[in-house]
């Protein structure tokens, strides 16, 4: 890396500003992705994409029953969870 000259302090204050709003940057990212990491982690998320997955593989009017099927229990897994 090479050393950088500056040849005033406005352009060190500018410098500095830059690279706050960076780490900002980068710190706002971090904390989007361990929220949507949470998000996907969570007990209901798993349990909504097994079902989803299990229902995926039907076709036709099956694949329609079965999605049906799956939103019926997850509707009253969460109103369960409620209680």
């Amino acid at each position: 890396m090479q050393t950088k000259i500056y040849s005033s302090f406005e352009e060190i204050d500018n410098d500095l500003a830059i690279l706050r709003l960076e780490r900002e940057i980068h710190y706002k990212k971090a904390s989007l992705y361990i929220q949507k990491t949470k998000d996907l982690l969570s007990p209901e998320t798993l349990v909504t994409n097994i079902f989803r997955s299990f229902a995926g593989g039907y076709s036709g009017i099956a694949g329609t029953i079965a999605g049906f099927i799956v939103m019926l229990l997850l509707k009253k897994i969460r109103n369960w969870h409620k209680i």
